[in-house]
Protein backbone atom coordinates (compact mmCIF):
# COMPACT_ATOMS: atom_id res chain seq x y z
CA UNK A 1 0.00 0.00 0.00
CA UNK A 2 1.36 3.48 -0.95
CA UNK A 3 2.85 5.43 2.00
CA UNK A 4 0.68 8.71 1.60
CA UNK A 5 -2.66 5.83 1.63
CA UNK A 6 -1.37 5.30 5.27
CA UNK A 7 -0.90 8.15 6.26
CA UNK A 8 -4.26 9.55 5.56
CA UNK A 9 -6.08 5.91 6.76
CA UNK A 10 -7.46 4.94 9.64
CA UNK A 11 -7.05 1.58 11.05
CA UNK A 12 -10.38 -0.34 10.55
CA UNK A 13 -9.88 -3.86 12.17
CA UNK A 14 -9.00 -4.69 15.89
CA UNK A 15 -5.67 -2.78 16.33
CA UNK A 16 -4.37 -5.70 19.05
CA UNK A 17 -3.57 -8.15 16.51
CA UNK A 18 -2.05 -6.73 14.13
CA UNK A 19 1.61 -5.18 14.59
CA UNK A 20 1.51 -1.16 12.69
CA UNK A 21 4.61 -0.92 10.13
CA UNK A 22 6.96 1.74 9.75
CA UNK A 23 8.59 2.28 13.39
CA UNK A 24 12.25 3.55 13.77
CA UNK A 25 13.01 0.75 15.46
CA UNK A 26 16.76 0.51 13.77
CA UNK A 27 18.92 1.59 10.76
CA UNK A 28 21.95 0.10 9.60
CA UNK A 29 23.54 0.72 6.06
CA UNK A 30 26.98 -0.17 4.01
CA UNK A 31 28.46 2.75 1.99
CA UNK A 32 30.64 3.24 -0.47
CA UNK A 33 31.36 6.53 -1.58
CA UNK A 34 33.08 6.55 -4.84
CA UNK A 35 30.44 4.40 -6.14
CA UNK A 36 27.67 6.45 -4.83
CA UNK A 37 26.28 3.25 -3.43
CA UNK A 38 24.76 2.10 -0.05
CA UNK A 39 22.26 -0.63 0.95
CA UNK A 40 20.47 -1.47 4.38
CA UNK A 41 21.06 -3.98 6.60
CA UNK A 42 18.03 -5.84 7.77
CA UNK A 43 18.99 -8.58 10.37
CA UNK A 44 19.10 -12.31 8.97
CA UNK A 45 18.53 -10.84 5.37
CA UNK A 46 22.01 -11.77 3.65
CA UNK A 47 23.84 -9.04 6.27
CA UNK A 48 27.29 -11.21 6.22
CA UNK A 49 27.53 -11.41 2.52
CA UNK A 50 27.10 -7.89 1.80
CA UNK A 51 29.33 -6.76 4.66
CA UNK A 52 31.80 -9.05 2.73
CA UNK A 53 30.91 -7.11 -1.12
CA UNK A 54 31.31 -3.99 0.62
CA UNK A 55 34.50 -4.44 2.11
CA UNK A 56 35.73 -5.67 -0.68
CA UNK A 57 34.52 -2.46 -2.57
CA UNK A 58 35.83 -0.14 -0.22
CA UNK A 59 39.66 -1.90 -0.32
CA UNK A 60 39.65 -4.64 -3.18
CA UNK A 61 43.71 -4.77 -3.16
CA UNK A 62 44.39 -5.11 0.36
CA UNK A 63 41.39 -7.31 0.80
CA UNK A 64 42.75 -9.92 -1.76
CA UNK A 65 46.14 -9.57 -1.12
CA UNK A 66 45.05 -10.94 2.61
CA UNK A 67 42.93 -13.77 1.08
CA UNK A 68 39.70 -12.97 1.92
CA UNK A 69 36.88 -14.15 -0.10
CA UNK A 70 33.28 -12.58 0.18
CA UNK A 71 31.26 -15.72 0.95
CA UNK A 72 33.43 -16.60 3.63
CA UNK A 73 33.71 -13.46 5.65
CA UNK A 74 32.22 -14.05 9.32
CA UNK A 75 31.55 -11.56 11.71
CA UNK A 76 34.05 -12.82 14.29
CA UNK A 77 36.55 -12.42 11.91
CA UNK A 78 36.03 -9.95 9.26
CA UNK A 79 38.65 -7.48 7.55
CA UNK A 80 37.70 -4.44 8.20
CA UNK A 81 36.98 -5.05 11.59
CA UNK A 82 36.89 -1.02 13.00
CA UNK A 83 33.19 -1.01 10.60
CA UNK A 84 34.20 1.78 9.15
CA UNK A 85 32.05 1.24 6.01
CA UNK A 86 29.14 0.98 8.23
CA UNK A 87 27.09 4.32 9.63
CA UNK A 88 24.81 2.93 12.34
CA UNK A 89 21.74 5.45 13.29
CA UNK A 90 19.43 3.53 15.73
CA UNK A 91 16.20 3.52 14.51
CA UNK A 92 15.13 1.43 11.77
CA UNK A 93 11.21 0.44 10.89
CA UNK A 94 9.25 -2.98 11.50
CA UNK A 95 10.69 -4.09 7.93
CA UNK A 96 8.74 -7.30 7.96
CA UNK A 97 5.29 -6.55 9.09
CA UNK A 98 5.82 -3.85 6.35
CA UNK A 99 6.40 -6.29 3.85
CA UNK A 100 3.27 -8.16 4.70
CA UNK A 101 0.90 -5.17 3.99
CA UNK A 102 2.95 -4.02 0.76
CA UNK A 103 3.78 -7.12 -1.04
CA UNK A 104 2.03 -9.74 0.14
CA UNK A 105 0.34 -10.57 -3.48
CA UNK A 106 3.55 -9.83 -5.26
CA UNK A 107 5.48 -12.51 -3.11
CA UNK A 108 2.11 -14.85 -3.51
CA UNK A 109 2.89 -14.87 -6.99
CA UNK A 110 6.22 -15.39 -6.95
CA UNK A 111 6.32 -18.06 -4.60
CA UNK A 112 2.57 -19.25 -3.21
CA UNK A 113 4.48 -21.52 -1.04
CA UNK A 114 5.76 -18.93 1.21
CA UNK A 115 2.26 -17.19 0.96
CA UNK A 116 1.18 -16.68 4.89
CA UNK A 117 -0.16 -13.50 6.23
CA UNK A 118 -0.60 -13.94 10.07
CA UNK A 119 -2.98 -11.48 11.45
CA UNK A 120 -2.95 -13.54 15.06
CA UNK A 121 -6.35 -13.31 16.45
CA UNK A 122 -7.55 -11.23 13.87
CA UNK A 123 -11.59 -11.68 12.70
CA UNK A 124 -10.57 -10.95 9.21
CA UNK A 125 -11.43 -13.88 6.65
CA UNK A 126 -8.68 -15.83 4.85
CA UNK A 127 -7.87 -15.54 1.22
CA UNK A 128 -7.87 -18.05 -1.40
CA UNK A 129 -10.95 -20.34 -0.97
CA UNK A 130 -11.75 -22.54 -3.31
CA UNK A 131 -15.39 -21.19 -3.41
CA UNK A 132 -16.59 -20.82 -6.77
CA UNK A 133 -15.04 -21.11 -10.30
CA UNK A 134 -17.18 -19.94 -13.12
CA UNK A 135 -15.13 -19.48 -16.62
CA UNK A 136 -16.12 -18.37 -20.25
CA UNK A 137 -14.17 -19.61 -23.00
CA UNK A 138 -13.77 -19.36 -26.66
CA UNK A 139 -11.34 -22.39 -27.71
CA UNK A 140 -10.87 -20.76 -31.54
CA UNK A 141 -8.65 -17.80 -29.59
CA UNK A 142 -7.53 -19.58 -26.74
CA UNK A 143 -10.04 -16.88 -24.72
CA UNK A 144 -11.09 -17.29 -20.65
CA UNK A 145 -12.46 -15.12 -18.48
CA UNK A 146 -13.63 -16.09 -15.08
CA UNK A 147 -16.76 -14.99 -13.65
CA UNK A 148 -16.87 -13.11 -10.69
CA UNK A 149 -20.50 -12.40 -9.29
CA UNK A 150 -21.26 -8.70 -9.16
CA UNK A 151 -18.37 -7.42 -11.29
CA UNK A 152 -19.63 -7.36 -14.96
CA UNK A 153 -20.78 -10.79 -15.32
CA UNK A 154 -23.69 -10.18 -17.60
CA UNK A 155 -21.48 -7.75 -19.91
CA UNK A 156 -18.81 -10.73 -20.18
CA UNK A 157 -21.84 -13.39 -21.35
CA UNK A 158 -22.75 -10.99 -23.88
CA UNK A 159 -19.41 -10.74 -25.36
CA UNK A 160 -18.90 -14.29 -25.42
CA UNK A 161 -21.75 -15.49 -26.67
CA UNK A 162 -21.05 -12.78 -29.56
CA UNK A 163 -17.59 -14.21 -30.03
CA UNK A 164 -19.24 -17.31 -29.76
CA UNK A 165 -22.03 -16.98 -32.75
CA UNK A 166 -21.23 -13.42 -34.11
CA UNK A 167 -23.44 -13.82 -37.21
CA UNK A 168 -26.76 -15.56 -35.59
CA UNK A 169 -25.48 -12.94 -32.96
CA UNK A 170 -26.33 -9.98 -35.18
CA UNK A 171 -28.96 -11.95 -37.40
CA UNK A 172 -31.27 -11.96 -34.14
CA UNK A 173 -30.69 -8.00 -33.39
CA UNK A 174 -28.91 -9.16 -29.97
CA UNK A 175 -26.20 -6.60 -28.48
CA UNK A 176 -23.72 -6.90 -25.71
CA UNK A 177 -25.03 -4.36 -23.52
CA UNK A 178 -28.88 -5.22 -23.43
CA UNK A 179 -27.83 -9.16 -23.15
CA UNK A 180 -29.77 -10.14 -19.39
CA UNK A 181 -29.78 -13.69 -17.85
CA UNK A 182 -33.32 -13.78 -18.56
CA UNK A 183 -33.10 -14.00 -22.39
CA UNK A 184 -29.77 -14.76 -22.53
CA UNK A 185 -28.95 -15.60 -26.82
CA UNK A 186 -26.78 -18.74 -25.84
CA UNK A 187 -29.25 -20.48 -23.72
CA UNK A 188 -27.07 -23.52 -23.93
CA UNK A 189 -24.20 -22.33 -22.32
CA UNK A 190 -21.77 -24.35 -23.85
CA UNK A 191 -18.60 -22.27 -23.48
CA UNK A 192 -18.92 -22.00 -19.27
CA UNK A 193 -16.87 -24.48 -17.74
CA UNK A 194 -16.54 -24.60 -13.93
CA UNK A 195 -12.91 -25.66 -13.18
CA UNK A 196 -9.34 -24.79 -14.56
CA UNK A 197 -8.34 -27.69 -15.69
CA UNK A 198 -11.43 -27.89 -17.65
CA UNK A 199 -10.61 -24.49 -19.07
CA UNK A 200 -6.91 -25.17 -19.93
CA UNK A 201 -7.75 -28.65 -21.96
CA UNK A 202 -10.82 -26.81 -24.16
CA UNK A 203 -8.39 -23.35 -24.90
CA UNK A 204 -4.70 -24.69 -25.12
CA UNK A 205 -1.64 -23.80 -25.56
CA UNK A 206 -0.88 -19.59 -24.94
CA UNK A 207 -4.05 -19.44 -23.17
CA UNK A 208 -5.05 -15.84 -22.59
CA UNK A 209 -6.74 -15.28 -19.27
CA UNK A 210 -8.11 -13.11 -17.60
CA UNK A 211 -10.53 -11.46 -14.43
CA UNK A 212 -12.77 -8.47 -13.39
CA UNK A 213 -12.14 -7.51 -10.20
CA UNK A 214 -14.38 -4.41 -8.35
CA UNK A 215 -13.36 -2.07 -5.07
CA UNK A 216 -14.49 -4.61 -2.44
CA UNK A 217 -17.12 -2.03 -0.80
CA UNK A 218 -18.27 -0.74 -3.73
CA UNK A 219 -19.05 -4.58 -5.31
CA UNK A 220 -20.91 -5.24 -1.26
CA UNK A 221 -23.54 -2.57 -1.65
CA UNK A 222 -24.38 -2.94 -5.60
CA UNK A 223 -24.99 -6.54 -4.62
CA UNK A 224 -26.90 -5.27 -1.75
CA UNK A 225 -29.29 -3.42 -3.44
CA UNK A 226 -29.71 -5.57 -6.12
CA UNK A 227 -30.44 -8.93 -4.36
CA UNK A 228 -31.86 -7.69 -0.81
CA UNK A 229 -33.70 -4.60 -2.19
CA UNK A 230 -34.83 -5.31 -5.82
CA UNK A 231 -34.63 -8.27 -6.06
CA UNK A 232 -38.24 -8.54 -4.19
CA UNK A 233 -40.04 -11.22 -6.05
CA UNK A 234 -38.38 -14.28 -6.27
CA UNK A 235 -40.69 -16.92 -6.54
CA UNK A 236 -43.53 -14.35 -4.94
CA UNK A 237 -42.31 -15.00 -1.11
CA UNK A 238 -39.66 -12.39 0.26
CA UNK A 239 -39.28 -14.20 3.72
CA UNK A 240 -36.24 -15.85 2.63
CA UNK A 241 -34.37 -12.93 0.73
CA UNK A 242 -30.67 -12.19 2.05
CA UNK A 243 -30.96 -15.02 4.60
CA UNK A 244 -34.10 -13.72 6.11
CA UNK A 245 -32.73 -10.29 7.10
CA UNK A 246 -34.23 -8.87 3.42
CA UNK A 247 -32.93 -4.88 3.52
CA UNK A 248 -31.76 -4.79 7.04
CA UNK A 249 -27.90 -4.04 6.50
CA UNK A 250 -26.81 -4.81 9.59
CA UNK A 251 -28.68 -8.17 10.30
CA UNK A 252 -27.52 -9.20 6.53
CA UNK A 253 -23.60 -8.34 6.88
CA UNK A 254 -23.69 -10.22 10.26
CA UNK A 255 -25.20 -13.71 8.87
CA UNK A 256 -23.01 -13.24 5.66
CA UNK A 257 -19.88 -12.81 7.79
CA UNK A 258 -20.85 -16.02 9.87
CA UNK A 259 -21.68 -18.15 6.75
CA UNK A 260 -18.58 -17.23 5.06
CA UNK A 261 -16.36 -17.86 8.23
CA UNK A 262 -18.14 -21.35 8.64
CA UNK A 263 -18.74 -22.11 4.86
CA UNK A 264 -21.19 -24.73 6.00
CA UNK A 265 -23.22 -26.06 3.34
CA UNK A 266 -25.47 -24.49 2.30
CA UNK A 267 -29.09 -24.76 0.59
CA UNK A 268 -29.80 -23.74 -3.31
CA UNK A 269 -30.94 -20.01 -2.06
CA UNK A 270 -28.81 -19.67 1.03
CA UNK A 271 -26.27 -20.22 -1.77
CA UNK A 272 -27.67 -18.15 -4.49
CA UNK A 273 -26.28 -15.20 -2.07
CA UNK A 274 -23.23 -16.18 -0.69
CA UNK A 275 -22.05 -16.71 -4.01
CA UNK A 276 -22.86 -13.26 -4.93
CA UNK A 277 -21.07 -11.47 -1.91
CA UNK A 278 -17.87 -14.14 -1.04
CA UNK A 279 -14.40 -12.71 -1.49
CA UNK A 280 -13.13 -12.16 -5.21
CA UNK A 281 -9.98 -13.82 -3.32
CA UNK A 282 -12.17 -16.81 -3.19
CA UNK A 283 -13.41 -17.36 -7.00
CA UNK A 284 -11.33 -18.20 -10.13
CA UNK A 285 -9.08 -20.71 -8.53
CA UNK A 286 -6.46 -17.72 -7.56
CA UNK A 287 -5.03 -19.88 -4.77
CA UNK A 288 -2.92 -21.88 -7.67
CA UNK A 289 -3.58 -19.55 -10.71
CA UNK A 290 -3.20 -15.47 -9.64
CA UNK A 291 -0.35 -15.33 -11.96
CA UNK A 292 -1.49 -16.56 -14.78
CA UNK A 293 -4.51 -13.77 -15.15
CA UNK A 294 -4.63 -10.88 -16.54
CA UNK A 295 -6.58 -8.50 -13.61
CA UNK A 296 -9.03 -5.83 -15.29
CA UNK A 297 -10.00 -3.25 -12.48
CA UNK A 298 -13.77 -2.46 -12.91
CA UNK A 299 -14.60 1.04 -13.52
CA UNK A 300 -17.50 3.63 -13.65
CA UNK A 301 -18.35 6.40 -15.26
CA UNK A 302 -17.58 7.78 -19.00
CA UNK A 303 -13.74 7.59 -18.00
CA UNK A 304 -14.17 4.62 -16.74
CA UNK A 305 -15.77 2.96 -19.28
CA UNK A 306 -13.10 3.79 -21.85
CA UNK A 307 -10.62 2.72 -19.76
CA UNK A 308 -12.05 -0.73 -19.96
CA UNK A 309 -12.79 -0.77 -23.46
CA UNK A 310 -9.05 -0.32 -24.21
CA UNK A 311 -8.24 -3.10 -21.81
CA UNK A 312 -10.49 -5.33 -22.91
CA UNK A 313 -9.50 -4.49 -26.57
CA UNK A 314 -5.96 -5.26 -25.60
CA UNK A 315 -6.64 -8.40 -23.92
CA UNK A 316 -8.81 -9.41 -27.13
CA UNK A 317 -5.93 -8.34 -29.40
CA UNK A 318 -3.54 -10.62 -27.95
CA UNK A 319 -6.25 -13.56 -28.28
CA UNK A 320 -6.05 -12.77 -32.18
CA UNK A 321 -9.80 -11.52 -31.80
CA UNK A 322 -10.20 -10.20 -35.65
CA UNK A 323 -10.59 -6.53 -35.57
CA UNK A 324 -14.54 -6.02 -36.84
CA UNK A 325 -15.26 -8.42 -33.82
CA UNK A 326 -13.04 -6.12 -31.38
CA UNK A 327 -14.72 -2.97 -32.75
CA UNK A 328 -18.49 -4.07 -32.13
CA UNK A 329 -17.37 -5.35 -29.00
CA UNK A 330 -15.31 -1.63 -28.01
CA UNK A 331 -18.32 0.15 -29.05
CA UNK A 332 -20.55 -1.75 -26.47
CA UNK A 333 -18.10 -1.31 -23.88
CA UNK A 334 -18.20 2.52 -24.08
CA UNK A 335 -22.11 2.47 -23.88
CA UNK A 336 -21.68 1.70 -20.37
CA UNK A 337 -23.96 -0.14 -17.90
CA UNK A 338 -26.32 -2.83 -18.49
CA UNK A 339 -30.20 -2.78 -17.73
CA UNK A 340 -29.00 -4.94 -14.98
CA UNK A 341 -26.78 -2.40 -13.33
CA UNK A 342 -27.77 -0.60 -10.21
CA UNK A 343 -24.74 2.16 -9.54
CA UNK A 344 -25.84 4.94 -11.08
CA UNK A 345 -29.72 4.92 -9.26
CA UNK A 346 -30.54 7.37 -6.32
CA UNK A 347 -31.03 4.53 -3.99
CA UNK A 348 -27.52 3.49 -4.85
CA UNK A 349 -26.37 7.12 -3.82
CA UNK A 350 -28.48 6.58 -0.41
CA UNK A 351 -27.33 3.63 0.49
CA UNK A 352 -23.93 4.54 0.66
CA UNK A 353 -24.44 7.89 2.26
CA UNK A 354 -25.78 5.08 5.20
CA UNK A 355 -23.49 3.08 4.83
CA UNK A 356 -20.23 4.92 5.47
CA UNK A 357 -22.22 7.17 8.12
CA UNK A 358 -21.62 3.90 9.98
CA UNK A 359 -18.17 3.18 10.89
CA UNK A 360 -18.74 -0.36 12.69
CA UNK A 361 -20.75 -1.85 9.68
CA UNK A 362 -17.72 -0.36 7.43
CA UNK A 363 -15.35 -2.28 10.06
CA UNK A 364 -17.73 -5.63 9.53
CA UNK A 365 -17.09 -5.50 5.80
CA UNK A 366 -13.75 -4.69 5.72
CA UNK A 367 -13.15 -8.21 7.99
CA UNK A 368 -14.96 -9.91 5.25
CA UNK A 369 -13.09 -8.39 2.19
CA UNK A 370 -9.50 -7.54 3.53
CA UNK A 371 -7.72 -9.87 1.19
CA UNK A 372 -9.80 -8.38 -1.58
CA UNK A 373 -8.03 -4.83 -0.74
CA UNK A 374 -4.53 -6.53 -0.37
CA UNK A 375 -4.50 -8.48 -3.47
CA UNK A 376 -5.97 -6.56 -5.68
CA UNK A 377 -4.12 -3.37 -4.56
CA UNK A 378 -7.26 -1.45 -3.73
CA UNK A 379 -6.93 1.50 -1.00
CA UNK A 380 -8.87 0.89 2.24
CA UNK A 381 -11.44 3.09 3.02
CA UNK A 382 -11.45 5.96 5.73
CA UNK A 383 -13.15 6.78 8.38
CA UNK A 384 -13.69 10.03 10.95
CA UNK A 385 -11.42 10.24 13.64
Amino acid sequence: MPMELMDSQVMIIDKSSVLPPYFRFREEYLVVKKYHLATCQIEKVMTTIRDGIFCYLTDSKNFTMHNRTISKEYWKNRMSSNISLKIIFCCVFMFICCMQYMEVSVRYQRDRSRFQLSLGNSTVLPPFIRFREDFLVNPDYHLATCQIEKVMTTVREGIFRYLTDPRNFSIYNRTISKEHWKNRFCSGMDYVRTNMTAVLNDIGEEPVLFAVVREPIERFLSGFLDKCIFENDYDGDTSDICYGCVDDIHCFVDELYRRLQERKKENKREYYHSRHFAPQTWYCDFQNYLANYTIVKYAKGKKGNARLAEQFDSIFKRAYVPDTLREVIRNELLKGSTSHSTHSSEESRRLKEAFFSDPSLVRKVVQIYFYDFIVFHFPFPQLPQ
